[in-house]
């Protein structure tokens, strides 16, 4: 099991680099064109580029065999376009006639289709697309409509951004038509050897309407489902890291009782002359023979067992889905095998030399000042070496490892609450209660009058984004307006932009720009070359096309004119009183876009391993109750002396087992004591280091009661698996304890 949780581990950890390098070999960057028809030939003839593959981006819709809309967005594009763009035909085939189509798999799903299903494409003029878009109303579409069939579902890392939201592609003869509406073109560019995205961004400057493109580093598999997928493995790494040493322990110590010289052998086989050296090696040899073929079993096996991976969401990311060969197939079992002997090896060597019994000096003072003489014995049972010459094995050994479990389970417990609470609580990455809007055209006056006039509406903030390009790097920018109420967005250093000449970056944004509050930014926009002031870092929200948080800017009204001049604002960002009805809200609207906002791509990932935290603590509270009762068996076996002379000098068996359960829970609480402080500043650590990379504020939970109640149930449960323990000490003939006496 755990040569095939370690092997998982590897395969899910390398998804994202095996998937790009077989499906994006050839993609070197993206360059987005947010208007007009494709100018694909126009960058094929560019001096740094090699290849380019391109998708349209259409106003239309499909309509459902049952006369309603289906959620989806539809595009057209070669169908060499899929690989280029991180998808691959998963069932069926591409599409090739005008009639045909493939959906992305969701869409089956969401839209209880199949392959061969048909549908009705309806698509707007250009002219209405670029007036009021989808707010058209549907008895005034105007462009070419078809019949279509499912012929094809597809699949890639990218769908795990969409949502709720759906693909659909057409082939490129979608545009024979005749006046099918375009909203935007995605091209990916393979460029020549030796040029680099600021040549092509020089190149693109000459075209006309350069300020159409925005280019951005190629992206097959996005960063925050790589950072998704490696977040599980490193979860199951983990999780195989703490398996492997609690079981390294247990069998361990069970192989080593196995092969152990008894006395009677050892005096014999010394009286013969065989060294020390020689009585460690021959119980060694004997394991050899144990290990060995079990371990080339668990690497066969972990091999044969391998299709199971990958794990829940990350099937999406995987290029060779089924039985795959890991090199910890091949390392993972000769490692547990050297571990395994190793561990028998040095307690071969400690077995059979006297020790002197030691007690902790603190432990030892209590114990003297303790009322009870059970609790005083327990104490000494608890903190020193059992039997008459301090045999029993150390003390401080189990407890600094059941100490790092239970650290572990208390920082994977926070980790788990500080992912649920960034989702639950979504002003910590800058959304808004209500969008108004949202993908719409221009806010009309009637709408901002109804939102600025609402008593529930406690803030109101006009917004829009516009694209830029950095370098070479395109820029969403976020421009706003405070119509009511404030806006005080969350802010890492510096404060908000105040004029037309400052902005606010996301924190990955300045990361990847080297800018700190005071730096300048040079922006080329359709206002050309603007330069503008960092005011400050923070989250930004995302409106208008932007995911935001810690991506982009956001600039005031005034620096959103600078950076198009004839731009509108197309969203409204709404919070609202906690006891408002949003639905109430919405009913006097007349049919604006209105709904809650949808999770930007960075955050809505995080759900995908949200079981994660809480399953790791699951598994490792379970393995600190399976060491606590391990340790006190161990400690009890090598008392057995011990409770005899407690026994023969009157103790009763009850008398002896309240020790056991005394001892438990003395030695339960002395763990959880040590683990809760350094569980809960590197669970802190760790929330923070994962949550900053997102962008969002970085404030981990400490689930305060939880942790309390964690620990008073961990250290119960101790107790009552020491009621096993216990029976047996009740058990113990007082004259076979004594019996070398």
């Amino acid at each position: 099991m755990i040569t095939f949780a370690a092997a998982g581990a590897q395969r899910t950890l390398s998804m994202s680099d095996r998937y790009e390098q077989r499906f994006g070999g050839s993609v070197d960057a993206t360059v987005a064109q947010s208007t007009g028809a494709p100018r694909t030939a126009e960058l094929e003839g560019l001096a740094s580029v090699d290849r380019v593959h391109s998708i349209t981006f259409t106003f239309g819709a499909l309509v459902r065999p049952d006369g309603d809309f289906a959620n989806a967005i539809v595009f057209y594009g070669a169908s060499d376009t899929f690989e280029a763009f991180g998808s691959r035909i998963v069932r069926g085939r591409s599409p090739h006639a005008v009639d045909e189509f493939a959906v992305s798999v969701d869409f089956l799903e969401t839209n209880d289709a199949r392959i061969g299903d048909r549908f009705r494409l309806v698509t707007l003029t250009q002219e209405q697309g670029d007036t009021s878009g989808f707010d058209t109303p549907p008895d005034e579409i105007a462009g070419p409509t078809i019949e279509a069939t499912i012929v094809g579902a597809f699949a890639g890392p990218a769908d795990l951004n969409e949502g709720a939201v759906s693909l659909a592609l057409f082939p490129p003869s979608l545009a024979d038509l005749g006046d099918v509406g375009i909203s935007a073109t995605q091209h990916t560019v393979g460029l020549v050897d030796g040029a680099g995205q600021t040549q092509l961004r020089s190149e693109l400057d000459n075209l006309p309407d350069s300020d159409e493109f925005g280019i951005e580093p190629a992206e097959i598999v996005p960063l925050h489902v790589r950072s998704s997928v490696a977040a599980r493995g490193q979860g199951i790494a983990i999780l195989t890291v703490v398996l492997a040493g609690a079981a390294l322990i247990v069998v361990g110590q069970l192989l080593s009782r196995q092969v152990r010289l008894d006395d009677e052998e050892r005096r014999t086989l010394r009286s013969l002359g065989a060294t020390r050296r020689q009585l460690v090696a021959d119980p060694t040899v004997r394991a050899v023979a144990r290990v060995l073929p079990a371990v080339a079993a668990a690497g066969l096996i972990a091999y044969l067992a391998s299709g199971r991976f990958p794990l829940g969401f990350t099937d999406v990311v995987e290029p060779t889905p089924g039985v795959r060969l890991e090199t910890v197939h091949l390392w993972a079992p000769l490692l547990w095998s050297l571990l395994i002997l190793g561990w028998v090896a040095v307690s071969m060597t400690g077995f059979g030399r006297d020790r002197v019994p030691r007690t902790v000096p603190l432990a030892e003072r209590v114990a003297r000042s303790a009322s009870d003489a059970r609790q005083s014995t327990a104490l000494r049972f608890a903190f020193s070496r059992g039997g008459a010459k301090g045999v029993g094995g150390s003390v401080a050994v189990p407890m600094i490892g059941l100490a790092a479990v239970t650290a572990t389970f208390v920082a994977s417990m926070i980790f788990g609450s500080t992912i649920d609470r960034l989702l639950d609580e979504s002003w910590r990455y800058g959304a808004f209660d209500v969008v108004v809007g949202q993908g719409g055209q221009q806010l009309d006056a009637a709408t901002m009058e109804k939102l600025s006039s609402d008593e529930r509406v406690v803030s109101l903030i006009k917004a829009t984004s516009v694209v830029g390009s950095v370098d070479s790097s395109a820029i969403d920018l976020l421009g706003f307006e405070v119509v009511r109420g404030g806006f005080d967005p969350i802010m890492f250093d510096g404060r908000p932009p105040s004029s037309g000449d400052e902005v606010m970056l996301g924190r990955l944004t300045a990361q990847d720009h080297g800018l700190v509050v005071g730096d300048q930014l040079s922006v080329r926009s359709a206002g050309g070359d603007i330069d503008l002031t960092v005011s400050g870092i923070g989250v930004i929200s995302g409106a208008g096309g932007g995911d935001g948080v810690g991506e982009g800017g956001m600039v005031t009204a005034a620096g959103l004119k600078r950076l198009d001049p004839d731009v509108d604002f197309s969203s409204a960002l709404v919070n609202v009183r906690p006891d408002s009805s949003i639905a109430a809200m919405e009913a006097g609207l007349d049919g604006v876009a209105f709904a809650p906002p949808e999770p930007p791509a960075s955050i809505s990932t995080l759900g995908h391993i949200t079981g994660l935290p809480h399953a790791i603590a699951a598994v490792l509270a379970a393995l600190a109750l399976l060491g606590i009762g391990h340790h006190l068996m161990t400690s009890i076996r090598h008392r057995h002396r011990d409770f005899g002379v407690i026994r023969s000098l009157g103790a009763d068996r009850r008398w002896v087992a309240t020790v056991v359960r005394w001892q438990t829970v003395l030695w339960a609480s002395a763990v959880v004591s040590a683990a809760v402080p350094i569980g809960v500043v590197s669970g802190r650590l760790i929330a923070r280091a994962f949550v900053d990379r997102t962008g969002a504020l970085s404030d981990p939970a400490v689930p305060v009661w939880e942790l309390a109640s964690g620990s008073v149930i961990l250290i119960a449960l101790a107790g009552v698996v020491s009621f096993v323990p216990a029976r047996r000490v009740r058990r113990i003939a007082v004259a076979a304890a004594l019996r070398e006496e």
